[in-house]
């Protein structure tokens, strides 16, 4: 298309104290390859005092097309209804300062938002760890996960485009803003949420568009991730009274009003917020938690404390009969590492969509792990061997979707003396990155536990009909018992959550 006819585009990066971010998120729209003099990049930054400003201004003396717009009132939606105030364009597009953007990333939405006709479009979002501690590690990946988040679609990426309540960012119709208006200054968080709400019940829509992705730097701390999501959870009703969904009763009742402004409470001198509520607690009380949880492991047969009745119920009707149900005692206590790939070479090995990527370790990374298990006195067991009347610590290793790596990983295990589970997606057996029929025989012959993953692997395995879900472990099991000349009654849930 040539650059005249390209519609004017406006991206707002709202910002404040990034100084360790807006140099590298600048730097990669710099080289994206949307015209530049199609593009306006407007950072509206709420009086930062690390140094943001001055990077700003650096790239804004460089390049015509950034340009640095004050925020005096600090909060995210003020700066982005600054920026559309400011803004030239006929699509506006919001941005995170936190994000990196490939170099198609806005031509690619551009052309989307015309292909598709909706009124909003954006993609998936890959997200990276702070540092290179295993804790930030462990927070990207919990930040990607649905046991995580749940069906964000595009945090855990989709197969195809397709309608969805919300994207990340955003890529807008100005139209769009001079229609249902701007975003909600009450709302410190979630003011992405309500606009996205307001715009699907005045018959907008909203599409994702899986092969569009931005990388996004999560939070290095469980305190800035608790911080973050004891926001989203104070705001979650504040923002529901906006668009007509029932309140949680207690929380915000008359407040939601339009018209009356909130903030969050002050901490007090130690620390908690009023009525004791700290943001760990916050989140251990119900709010959609990014902290990675342990890996769901459900032996068939046996109750597990997180495996829903209604997933027990499809396991019971789908296995036939599955023996005792065995009740565990309050001194056992077993803990279940969860894997999925071990390879340097990420193309070789498992899912090849971009959600996938930040579940496959490195195989240094993976050795590390194992010695730290080592050095714990609690080698892994195989769960079938678990005897859970007797008071006990258990360790299990679980490795999920039957990736071509399976195999070293299985080998690795055995010369340590140790065995795994491995869960296979049925229906991916002998695709190219997933392991054939020979080698997921020769996993089960070296002692290793063979299970069911599915057969097609529903990223969200509890939004499934019931039927459904009787029918996948129903093949799956079919399948693994045929291959294996034996009984398949070890399961792992996709997605990992009941």
């Amino acid at each position: 298309m040539p650059s005249p006819d390209r519609p004017l585009v406006t991206a707002v990066i709202p910002c404040r104290n990034e100084a360790r971010y807006i140099g590298p998120c600048l730097e990669s729209l710099v080289r994206c390859d949307y015209p530049k003099d199609r593009l306006e990049v407007l950072v509206c930054d709420g009086l930062s005092e690390d140094g943001t400003r001055d990077t700003v201004a650096g790239y804004a003396a460089r390049h015509s097309f950034i340009r640095l717009v004050d925020n005096p009132r600090r909060i995210t939606p003020c700066a982005m209804n600054a920026g559309i105030r400011e803004a030239r364009g006929d699509v506006i597009m919001p941005m995170g300062a936190h994000a990196l953007y490939s170099p198609s990333y806005i031509s690619q939405l551009v052309a989307a938002l015309e292909e598709t006709g909706a009124d909003n479009v954006g993609g998936v979002l890959v997200t990276l760890p702070a540092n290179g501690t295993p804790l930030a590690r462990a927070l990207a990946v919990g930040l990607s996960h649905p046991f995580g988040v749940g069906n964000s679609y595009f945090r855990i990426g989709a197969a195809e485009r397709r309608l969805v309540d919300t994207v990340p960012f955003g890529c807008y119709r100005r139209a769009v803003f001079d229609r249902i208006g701007v975003f909600d200054e009450e709302l410190v968080r979630n003011q992405d949420d309500e606009l996205n709400a307001r715009l699907l019940k005045q018959g907008g829509r909203i599409m994702l568009i899986p092969e569009v992705v931005s990388h996004y730097y999560a939070r290095g701390s469980l305190g800035q991730v608790a911080r973050m999501f004891y926001q989203y959870g104070y705001f979650k009703p504040l923002r529901a009274g906006r668009d007509g969904r029932p309140r949680p009763r207690g929380v915000a009742g008359a407040d939601c009003r339009r018209g009356h402004r909130r903030r969050l409470p002050r901490r007090s001198p130690r620390g908690r917020r009023p009525g004791g509520s700290t943001p760990r607690r916050a989140l251990r009380r119900g709010a959609a938690a990014g902290v990675p949880h342990a890996a769901l492991l459900v032996w068939l047969g046996l109750p597990h404390r997180r495996a829903g009745a209604r997933f027990r119920e499809a396991a019971t009707a789908a296995s036939g009969r599955i023996g005792p149900t065995i009740a565990m005692t309050p001194p056992v206590a077993v803990a279940s590492f969860g894997y999925h790939e071990v390879t340097d070479h990420p193309g070789t090995a498992g899912f090849q969509r971009p959600g996938a990527l930040p579940y496959k370790h490195t195989g240094e990374a993976f050795a590390r792990n194992l010695d730290a298990i080592a050095a714990a006195s609690c080698p892994p067991e195989r769960v079938t061997d678990l005897d859970l009347t007797r008071p006990g610590r258990h360790v299990l290793l679980t490795f999920d979707d039957g990736g071509k790596s399976a195999v070293p990983i299985g080998d690795a295990l055995a010369a340590r003396g140790w065995k795994g589970h491995f869960f296979i997606v049925t229906s991916l057996i002998g695709s190219r990155t997933f392991l054939t029929g020979p080698e997921i025989r020769y996993l089960h012959r070296c002692g290793h536990v063979v299970g069911s993953h599915s057969d097609t692997h529903p990223d969200i395995f509890r939004e499934q009909p019931w039927d459904r879900m009787i029918e996948e472990w129903r093949i799956s099991r079919d399948k693994l018992a045929e291959l294996l000349g034996a009984p398949c009654r070890t399961a792992s849930v996709p997605g990992g959550d009941s």
